[in-house]
C-alpha cells in the first residue's frame, strides 16, 4: 500500500509539474524601455498566448540594447518579418509581449549556429504617442516665443500708432 501510494504521489507530481508542450526560445532586442515587463509575462502572437518571458538583461556587447529571452510554443508561425511590441495590461502597469508579422519577409525564423533567433522590438503605441506629444510641446513652445516677440511692448506701440494714423 505504501509503495502504491508513493508511486501515485510521484506520478501526480510529474503530471502537474511538467509542461507537455514543446517550446523554442527566441531573443527580443529592444532599444526602447521595457517598463513593466517582468519574467513570466505572457507572450502573445496576434492575440493568442503562445509563450512567456524567460529573462530580461542588458546586452553585454551593446549597453543601449535590452535583451529579452522568450519561450514560444513550437508551431507558432514566426517569420523573419515578425516583430515585437510591448502591450499594457490594463491599469496595473504590467506589460506583455505582442508578436506580429508585417509579411515583408515570409521565410521562417530560424536560429543561427548556437545563437537564439533575434526579433526586433518596435516602439509601442504609447511610446509613439509620447514622442509625438513631446514634439508637439516643443513646437508649441516655439510658437509661443514667436507670438511673445511679436506682441512686445515696442511692437504694440507701433501697431497702436499705425492704427491711429489709419483712423485719421
Amino acid at each position: 500500500f505504501t509503495l502504491l501510494l508513493a508511486t501515485g504521489v510521484f506520478a501526480t507530481a510529474v503530471w502537474f509539474s511538467g509542461e507537455t508542450v514543446e517550446t523554442g526560445n527566441y531573443l527580443l532586442v529592444s532599444r526602447h524601455a521595457v517598463s513593466g515587463l517582468n519574467p513570466q509575462a505572457p507572450v502573445r502572437f496576434r492575440g493568442v498566448t503562445v509563450g512567456k518571458v524567460v529573462s530580461i538583461d542588458f546586452d553585454p556587447l551593446e549597453p543601449r540594447s535590452i535583451l529579452v529571452e522568450i519561450t514560444v510554443r513550437t508551431g507558432t508561425p514566426l517569420s523573419r518579418g515578425t516583430y515585437a511590441q510591448l502591450g499594457s495590461q490594463g491599469v496595473t502597469g504590467l506589460s506583455y509581449v505582442i508578436l506580429d508579422d508585417d509579411g515583408s519577409k515570409p521565410e521562417p525564423l530560424a536560429a543561427e549556429a548556437d545563437k537564439l533567433a533575434r526579433i526586433e522590438v518596435r516602439p509601442s503605441f504609447i511610446d509613439s504617442v509620447s514622442a509625438s506629444g513631446q514634439e508637439l510641446l516643443d513646437s508649441f513652445s516655439q510658437v509661443a516665443k514667436r507670438v511673445n516677440a511679436l506682441l512686445s511692448e515696442e511692437n504694440q506701440r507701433q501697431l497702436a500708432s499705425t492704427l491711429r494714423n489709419l483712423d485719421q
